[in-house]
């Protein structure tokens, strides 16, 4: 069935709203909510958005039976926006306001850090300490040992020979087996007191090659035997470490 709507029908619709409007906002100079409203018919709100101030995270205006209030979230309820790795924890402390406490689990994202020691005790981990970012060294300052790094953090690695000093066989030939435990590069090696050199004749290995005295060092030449006639003569002879007249 179609409707017709005549000019009377919707003035009688429009005469019918406007007496409704009076009768729910009658005296109101100001609207129907509001300071400046006045009279029966008046209300503070409507929905909680007319009422003053503003929402936050740890309260929230209302609007109850024409009436303004506020809402407040509960002490110690951690708020939506926090900024991490600040050790600190905002929260709502029961009145309306946002209060930061300390959050000791509230790390930074990257744990490495630098305690600005020397040798080993630079090296650190960001950890949280009543609320405030601190940097603790991972190792501890120890004694020195012969390991390439600065173990007693004072600056200087493997400093006073650590390890070494001892004696030690180098595995070497001749007079180069003899050693000396020396800490070097990080670490302990046994390091040959002697010089491979030429032979001479005193009963060692002097060049290291796993002969004693070859080569009649030192001998060779003409000498007397101090002997009488033809037992005088003479060649001088690398004998057991010693050059003789033979």
């Amino acid at each position: 069935m179609q409707h017709i709507y005549t000019i009377r029908t919707v003035s009688r619709w429009w005469h019918g709203l406007a007496g409704l409007a009076v009768f729910l906002f009658a005296g109101c100079s100001g609207g129907a909510t509001g300071t400046g409203c006045t009279g029966a018919g008046c209300v503070a709100c409507v929905v909680q958005t007319d009422c003053p101030g503003q929402d936050s995270a740890c309260q929230t205006r209302t609007c109850t039976a024409g009436t303004c209030g506020v809402a407040l979230v509960a002490s110690g309820t951690a708020v939506a926006t926090q900024t991490q790795g600040d050790c600190q924890l905002s929260v709502c402390n029961g009145s309306g306001a946002i209060v930061t406490v300390a959050d000791n689990t509230d790390v930074p994202a990257d744990p490495a850090c630098n305690t600005a020691k020397l040798g080993v005790c630079a090296a650190g981990t960001n950890q949280c300490t009543a609320g405030t970012v601190t940097c603790q060294q991972n190792v501890a300052a120890g004694p020195e040992t012969c390991d390439g790094l600065d173990n007693n953090c004072d600056g200087v690695v493997d400093e006073g020979n650590p390890g070494g000093g001892a004696t030690c066989n180098t595995a070497k030939l001749g007079v180069c087996a003899a050693g000396t435990s020396q800490c070097t590069a990080g670490t302990v090696t046994c390091q040959q007191n002697v010089a491979a050199g030429p032979e001479t004749c005193d009963g060692l290995d002097n060049n290291c090659d796993g002969v004693v005295d070859e080569g009649n060092p030192g001998g060779g030449a003409t000498c007397n035997t101090a002997k009488l006639g033809v037992c005088a003569a003479g060649t001088s002879q690398c004998t057991a470490g010693t050059v003789t007249c033979q």
